[in-house]
């Protein structure tokens, strides 16, 4: 499990 990928796609999801 990649948790940088996650990262990513959580970030700018919290973000918006």
């Amino acid at each position: 499990m990649s948790r940088t990928i996650l990262l990513r796609e959580t970030l700018p999801a919290i973000r918006e």
